[in-house]
């Protein structure tokens, strides 16, 4: 796309967005209870597995989940408490 050829030209060479991004759309199974805390998990790590850090907590972008919502920081311990109450809220879903 347009955008990732300008930024590429203005990062380079420090940093190179990928070639083409990666998405998925969760099913309903996937958005339960651990499994979605399991993919979340498998998300916080590329940091680690990109061997950008030795630790995904020390990744500087690594934080907010949820746009509007800067509080939902998963580095802190009721992080997932707070998140499923915050996305039952605003889904009108009930606890899973």
């Amino acid at each position: 796309t347009q955008f990732r050829r300008e930024w590429n030209q203005l990062l380079k060479p420090i940093y190179r967005l990928q070639h083409q991004t990666y998405d998925n759309v969760l099913t309903e199974k996937e958005r339960k209870g651990d499994a979605f805390q399991s993919i979340a998990y498998y998300i916080s790590q590329n940091s680690t597995r990109a061997g950008l850090v030795s630790q995904a907590e020390q990744y500087p972008y690594w934080g907010s989940v949820v746009p509007g919502y800067p509080q939902l920081d998963p580095r802190k311990e009721n992080f997932w408490n707070s998140f499923c109450l915050t996305f039952n809220d605003l889904t009108g879903e009930k606890g899973s």
